[in-house]
């Protein structure tokens, strides 16, 4: 049997993210699979200089990518040109391997994928982790309002804009979503025919998870993500706030990245509620606070495939969830979870419907045996969808899919 050789490739920034999660999990659950070797192209941001190494046969390239480079971040052409100087870096190490098969996790990447392939021969999967109009809620929020809108009318002249989605979805092989919500906004908005597209959702491995009696006394919340508005935390906040004017005493915990300004701004406008922001954690400090905490909140206002959501499910941590995008399939609601809608408004904005939210925390803060329904049925949801052996048997299939096309 001919060895495939998959070529990861991604954009190593120092952040923790979703991206960098799935990257792991797929090389530990490939790293012992018979007829595959698993090769890294990493872009990395803090790097002055290219370093190559040989690992059990197998290459890691990190390249220096000078992400603050005007050039290469708005102009096509130049970030051609830069490709092409990695490529002929790279080649040298792979030019001899077969059934080579570029797996891009960055849609940036997707052109030096494609001039590799060029180069090299192979076949170029696309893996789309997010929905990037969607991002635009982070940095220019009048304009997510407006594409917003166009969605809910599907109309989509703001949001098949994207030149890399352009350039990557058209040339791509073939492409995963790690969501319906995902494939849906290629299929709809780029005109790509659904049998290129596969679906396979994010999984862990739960090796040396050990479940734990969660502890009584004052209700603890626990939210873990980017401490920002697009992940829904000032809807959580204003929500943990109707909940304290009705009587409720409980603490949240944030646990992840937060900006001096965010940090000030929860302390001075919510400083009648109990919060403690811990901050970045390694993953043995999550699990003690995914065993310890009374109920986990994902309020995001758009979000897919999150391995916090997979991370509590394993953990049967009784779940409130934002009602959108891959939350909205993951999860089924008063079944594994509680699930919340979201408001649009063209001239307010998207929010997190907070009355319903401070309904139910009270409601799970309350009801024990719905917390404990909540959290067997997470726990049986984690293992029939969300597994690390499920998720690497739908990517070989599809890797197996691509090099079997040709051979049809």
């Amino acid at each position: 049997m001919t060895e495939k050789n998959i070529v990861i490739l991604r954009i190593e920034t120092g952040n923790p993210s979703g991206v960098v999660r799935y990257i792991q999990m797929l090389t530990e659950g490939m790293r012992h699979i018979n007829g595959i070797k698993v090769h890294i192209i990493c872009l990395n941001t803090s790097l002055i200089f290219p370093e190559l190494e040989v690992m059990e046969d197998r290459i890691i390239a990190n390249i220096p990518y000078p992400s603050k480079s005007k050039p290469l971040r708005n102009e096509i052409y130049w970030l051609t040109k830069y490709f092409n100087v990695i490529s002929d870096l790279i080649s040298p190490y792979l030019k001899d391997r077969k059934q080579l098969i570029w797996h891009v996790q960055e849609l940036l990447l997707f052109k030096l994928a494609d001039i590799l392939k060029s180069s090299l021969g192979g076949y170029t999967l696309t893996h789309l982790h997010i929905i990037p109009w969607k991002l635009s809620l982070e940095y220019n929020e009048s304009q997510f309002r407006k594409q917003y809108s166009q969605w809910l009318n599907n109309t989509f002249n703001l949001i098949n804009d994207n030149q890399l989605e352009k350039i990557a979805y058209p040339l791509s092989d073939r492409i995963i979503c790690v969501s319906y919500s995902a494939m849906k906004h290629i299929v709809s908005a780029y005109g790509i025919h659904p049998d290129k597209i596969s679906v396979i959702y994010n999984g862990m491995d739960n090796t040396g998870i050990t479940l734990q009696e969660r502890k009584h006394g004052i209700p603890e919340i626990l939210f873990v993500g980017r401490i920002s508005r697009e992940k829904g935390v000032i809807c959580l906040l204003n929500a943990l706030n109707k909940v304290f004017n009705r009587g409720y005493f409980c603490k949240l915990k944030l646990v992840g990245q937060c900006t001096g300004y965010m940090s000030t701004h929860i302390h001075k406008a919510y400083k009648q509620l109990n919060i403690e922001i811990l901050g970045a954690v390694s993953f043995n400090e999550l699990k003690e606070l995914y065993s310890a905490n009374t109920i986990g909140v994902i309020p995001s206002l758009h979000e897919q495939c999150s391995y916090v959501a997979i991370e509590m499910s394993m953990f049967g941590i009784p779940m409130i969830v934002s009602d959108v995008d891959a939350l909205s399939e993951m999860f089924e609601d008063e079944v594994n979870a509680l699930k919340i809608p979201l408001i649009f408004d063209e001239d307010f904005g998207l929010e997190l419907d907070e009355e319903k939210l401070a309904d139910a925390i009270m409601r799970l803060i309350d009801d024990e045996a719905l917390r404990l329904k909540l959290s067997a049925n997470a726990i049986k949801n984690y293992q029939e969808r969300f597994t690390l052996t499920k998720m690497i048997d739908n990517t070989i299939n599809v890797y197996e899919q691509l090099i079997e096309q040709d051979n049809a």
